[in-house]
């Protein structure tokens, strides 16, 4: 893979977009549309039980 190719697949990495938004490597517009570009998965995402650990009752105000 060239340079070239490899800068551009990180283009929009979460750890990457601030400093490429100030660097003038993308713009705001570019995020837009690539977030919206992105296919719902919301299908896929599994429920998360934040009340038990285990099967076990943990109390979270302590």
């Amino acid at each position: 893979m060239e340079l070239h190719e490899a800068l551009l697949r990180v283009r929009f990495d979460v750890r990457l977009i601030d400093w490429h938004l100030n660097q003038g490597l993308i713009t705001k517009g570019d995020l837009e549309k690539f977030i919206n570009a992105l296919p719902d998965s919301s299908g896929s995402a599994v429920p998360l039980n934040l009340e038990t650990r285990g099967g076990d009752d943990v109390d979270l105000d302590s």
